[in-house]
């Protein structure tokens, strides 16, 4: 008996420094966790505040840019590109910026939309030009429509701060086009038909950066433009561009985003009365 009682308390003895020792390990792994868990989550947060430092830097520049333009009074003087002049496939560093001519879900002038925008971003220089031909079409207008000179002079004035900004703005990354914000514009222009409006919050009370989030959680976030009013894709991003000057529009500030990554565009046509209407989805 006192055999028997020894062996069970020496078994006993056993198990519990077994149970010691693996609880121990346990220990050290856990901790070994929860210090690559610390490590990742300050590399994450060093990370994030590096990009704020970037995406702040870009917005600053893009504010000086916009301040210098709006205190300019003089014209810039520039060589002007024909209005309806055809923009090359490539930039003149040879990266392809008709990047979105055989996406299968995208309608020809959807095409021709960001094939323009990445000719904008990658030189804005050169599409400076494009815009000075906008003004001599605006002045061709005057003649035309005496009774709409004032208006037009307003529109010469801004499309002249318009030059001065792109002049002064650094070349950015091209724009890869992205189904998923296809699907999204596609969604949300459908709501608003639905609803006769045009709006950037959803029925549902969304937000694009929430629709897109909604339509692809690999997206960090996402932007949209509504534009109205043209026919002309060019002529839309004459509308875009002119904001500029326009307090609150995110239009200029989207179009020369250098953090953004991807890109779709859809052409709604109609909402309600409204003719004419695109939406520009953007994200990263």
């Amino acid at each position: 008996k006192a055999k028997r009682e020894a062996k069970a308390q020496s078994e006993r003895a056993k198990a519990l420094a077994k149970a010691e020792k693996e609880a121990e390990e346990k220990a050290k792994r856990e901790a070994k966790a929860q210090s690559e868990r610390a490590k990742a989550l300050a590399k994450a947060e060093k990370e994030a505040e590096e990009k704020a430092k970037r995406e702040a830097k870009a917005q600053s520049e893009r504010a000086k840019a916009l301040a210098k333009a709006k205190q300019t009074n003089s014209k810039v003087d520039i060589e002007p590109e024909k209005f309806s002049t055809y923009i090359p496939k490539k930039n003149t560093t040879g990266e392809l910026i008709d990047n979105a001519r055989y996406e299968y879900y995208l309608k020809s002038r959807e095409k021709d939309m960001i094939h323009e925008i990445n000719y904008l971003r990658s030189e804005p220089q050169s599409y400076a030009r494009i815009v000075a031909g906008y003004i001599q079409k605006l002045e061709k207008d005057k003649a035309r429509n005496p009774n709409m000179i004032s208006k037009i002079d307003e529109k010469i004035d801004v499309a002249q701060r318009v030059i001065s900004v792109l002049m002064s703005t650094e070349p950015m990354p091209i724009l890869v086009p992205h189904e998923a914000l296809y699907k999204t514009a596609w969604n949300h222009a459908q709501d608003m038909i639905q609803m006769k409006k045009v709006t950037s919050v959803g029925s549902d009370g969304s937000f694009p950066w929430d629709r897109v989030r909604k339509e692809d959680e690999s997206f960090e976030t996402g932007s949209e433009n509504l534009v109205q009013g043209t026919f002309s894709v060019r002529e839309t991003m004459m509308l875009l561009l002119s904001n500029l000057d326009e307090s609150g529009s995110k239009h200029q500030e989207n179009l020369l985003d250098p953090t953004w990554k991807y890109i779709s565009c859809h052409e709604i046509g109609k909402i309600g009365t409204t003719h004419d209407c695109w939406i520009q989805q953007f994200g990263k």
